[in-house]
Parts: C-alpha cells; sequence; structure tokens
C-alpha cells in the first residue's frame, strides 16, 4: 500500500486534466489521511482508496505466522472511517462492505470533481487463505 505523504497533491497540480488514485492502507492512511483536507480546500480532486483490515496488516500477519497471535502485540486497530473524516473535511466518502460494490464507487469517484475516500473494509485473515504473506487483499 502506498504512504500518502502529499504526492498525489503534487500529481494534480502538476496535471490538473488527469485521474489521481491513491491506493493506502489504513495505517498509513491513519497517519497521513489529513493531506485529503488540503485537497479540499484547494479543489484538488482526487480519489483515495483505502484497504482498511483493521491493523497495522503489514506487521501483523508476520507476526502471527512466525510467532503466533499472542505475539501479535499493538498491531490491530479499529476499523475507522475515514470516508466520514473525508465527508467532515468536505469530500466524499463510501464505505464498502460488498467487493460488488467497488466498481460502481471508484467510476462515480473518479468521474467526479471532487475528493473521495473510498473505504473497502478487508478481511484480517485473507492473507491465510490466499497465500498473500502480509497482505489482506
Amino acid at each position: 500500500m502506498a504512504d500518502l505523504t502529499g504526492g498525489q497533491l503534487v500529481a494534480k497540480l502538476l496535471r490538473p486534466d488527469q485521474r489521481v488514485l491513491l491506493v493506502s492502507g489504513d495505517g498509513a492512511f491513519g497517519l497521513n489521511g489529513m493531506e485529503l483536507e488540503t485537497a479540499v480546500r484547494f479543489k484538488l480532486p482526487f480519489t483515495c482508496i483505502i484497504g482498511n483490515d483493521g491493523g497495522w496488516g503489514q506487521i501483523r500477519s508476520p507476526q502471527i505466522s512466525f510467532f503466533g497471535e499472542s505475539r501479535a502485540v499493538a498491531t490491530s486497530l479499529p476499523t475507522t472511517r475515514y470516508d466520514r473524516m473525508v465527508e467532515a473535511l468536505g469530500g466524499r466518502g463510501a464505505f464498502i462492505t460488498d467487493p460488488r460494490e467497488i466498481g460502481p464507487a471508484l467510476a462515480r469517484a473518479l468521474a467526479s470533481d471532487e475528493v473521495w475516500c473510498l473505504n473497502v473494509a478487508l478481511d484480517p485473515e485473507a492473507y491465510r487463505k490466499s497465500g498473500q504473506v502480509s497482505r489482506a487483499i
């Protein structure tokens, strides 16, 4: 997942006619998500998709795999409604729990001239089912 460091804002400023898309984890977004307030304030529309597995998934998953559940300390996060946060900042948001909702929500967001946050709930155990090492998608 990408870290939100303002690069998307710069991309939008440099290429205002292009669509900008950020894919972030919930942990990274929790650290840097206020950049969307800047995007709203300066009318720099882009779309942010958050893969929300309710934790520091890239840290938690290997800890559980190597050491067990009891040693995955401080790696869980609440399922934060970042979509609502972005709405409170003046953008648009959607909380997505059904994978079939992702396509239509993304189409709406990309067709818009607003800042969007698509907060996609992920199964934090999915990596074990899929064979992935550290991702919940």
